[in-house]
Formats: structure tokens, sequence, C-alpha cells
């Protein structure tokens, strides 16, 4: 499993493109709506803060209130379906994959299914979860069950490996961020390489614990 981890982790670290994240601003509120392509269900919510998503497919309309932002740290996606409400999932992943700067690939299980989105300053990790519930998930070359395991480790306090071969702390900073769903902040020059190996497993507050006896750098969340 720790292998596993290692390669896995190593290669997101390694490859992921830097996140250009759209913002919604900070209102008092924020509302999304959607309508299901045939008509069947619809769906809005109003949300106090500054997050929300709706989702319609046919026969399922959900809506809810996202994360505030609160700090910084954690890829955000901002994204509304077509004026008609209605578009292939695959085009989707391809809006996605534009307003996020990372690769995103979708599968659906139904070739032909159409959906309408509308996702306000709404953590990019919610907005792939609730598609992976349609079809297969891929971010930047990782299926998204992966990095939803990984997620689960980092949580636990569960050992995993790593291994960071000239490395970009910023780039550190943003993966960990994303998978573990912690905004971790870091201090100090974000263009550092780093390069780290672990084989006796270490949790996540170990790792940044190791990453921090870098010199002039500080992760913390």
């Amino acid at each position: 499993m720790f292998g596993k981890l290692c390669v896995s982790l190593c290669l997101l670290l390694t490859l992921a493109a830097p996140v250009t994240v759209k913002s919604a601003g900070n209102p008092l509120s924020v509302s999304c709506s959607c309508a299901a392509p045939d008509g069947s269900c619809s769906a809005s919510v109003t949300c106090r803060g500054d997050s929300c998503y709706a989702f319609c497919s046919n026969q399922t309309c959900l809506a809810g209130c996202g994360a505030p932002v609160g700090k910084e740290g954690l890829d955000r996606l901002t994204i509304a379906s077509l004026e008609v409400g209605q578009m292939p999932g695959q085009e989707w992943a391809r809006q996605a994959s534009q307003a996020s700067g990372r690769a995103i690939i979708f599968k659906p299980y139904d070739a032909n299914l159409q959906a309408s989105f509308d996702f306000k300053n709404l953590p990019l990790w919610d907005a792939l979860d609730l598609l992976s519930q349609h079809g297969q998930v891929a971010v930047d070359g990782n299926n998204f069950e992966t990095l939803k395991s990984l997620r689960a480790t980092f949580r636990s306090g569960e050992k995993f490996n790593v291994c960071f071969q000239g490395v970009t702390a910023q780039c550190i900073q943003r993966e960990l961020s994303f998978i573990s769903g912690f905004p971790i902040a870091l201090q100090g020059d974000s263009e550092t390489r780093i390069s780290l190996k672990t084989g006796d497993g270490v949790t996540l507050a170990e790792l940044l614990k190791m990453l921090n006896a870098q010199e002039g750098l500080r992760f913390e969340f």
C-alpha cells in the first residue's frame, strides 16, 4: 500500500499543472439553480456566504451550500452551465479543466448523460466528488477514487510514504491541500525545490514537520 501511495503521490506532485481559480467574490449570499434536461426536476438554493452548487440530470436534482472560502489553499471552481442549462458530461469536464487549470477527464456511466450544472466558488474536490457519482473521473492523470483513498489516509492519521524529487514547495502545498482537504499554508520561498523520500511511514502531521526542516520554509494548517 505504501508503495502505491508513494508512486501515486509522487507522480501527482511532479506533473500537476498550476491552478488558476475563478473567484465569485465574497457576497453576503449566493444562489445556484438548475433544471433536469427532461424537465423531470429542478433544484435551487440560496446560501449565506460565497459558495453553492446545483446539479441536475434526468430524475436527479441536488442543490446545497459549499464550504466558505475562509482560508487560501483549496482549489475552487466557478462554472455555470450554458444558458439552455444542458450539456454532456464530457463537455462539462472540458470546461472544468479550463476553469481549474487541471486536466479533468470524465467518462459517464451513461454515454447519453446530459446534465445542468451551476457551481459558484465550490471546492473543486466537492464538484469532482459529485461528478464521480455519475461516471469515472480522473484528475491530472490520477483516478479520482485513488485520490479519495489518499484523502481518507491523510485524515485518519494512517501512515503513508511519499517521494518528492525536485518538486517546488508551492506544488507540494497545493497538492497536499487539494488531496487532504485542509487549507495548508506556506511561508517562505514557494519556488524552493524539495527532494524527500520516506520509507518507514509518516502521518500528514509528521510529513509537514519534515518539510518544515527545510531552511526558510514553513507548512502549517
